[in-house]
């Protein structure tokens, strides 16, 4: 989770089986305000992103990585000091059914995770009329 220095990729130790990414779109109502559900003063900070872990027992720890509100972050700056906040009063299966709109979620073996992959048939499981 969350250390000092640089926020890097996702790893779960020295050698995952799976990895990836996800891309997720954020509703657009009042009852999925991220600040709001995660206790965040808006005012106070900005949040640029969230990790977290999970265990075949539970889902982990919540961080927000957040900036100070008065930071203005340009289109793709190379660099971000931020701090990563421990949300205490919430999980992660709390706050992803309120906020996403859409999302896209990929995972692949480690060991292809730079190989271009292409999708050249489709099936079902069980198998569909």
């Amino acid at each position: 989770m969350a250390e000092v220095g640089t926020w890097g990729a996702p790893s779960v130790g020295m050698f995952p089986k799976w990895q990836g990414g996800m891309s997720v779109d954020f509703k657009k109502d009042s009852d999925s305000d991220v600040y709001a559900i995660t206790g965040i003063d808006r005012d106070e900070w900005t949040i640029i992103g969230f990790e977290w872990r999970a265990s075949d027992r539970q889902w982990g720890d919540v961080n927000a990585i957040v900036v100070p509100s008065e930071v203005r972050i340009s289109e793709s700056p190379t660099r971000i000091e931020a701090t990563a906040l421990r949300l205490h009063d919430v999980s992660i299966t709390d706050i992803l059914p309120k906020i996403v709109h859409k999302g896209d979620f990929r995972m692949r073996r480690s060991h292809l995770a730079n190989s271009e992959i292409t999708i050249t048939s489709l099936g079902d499981v069980p198998e569909q009329d």
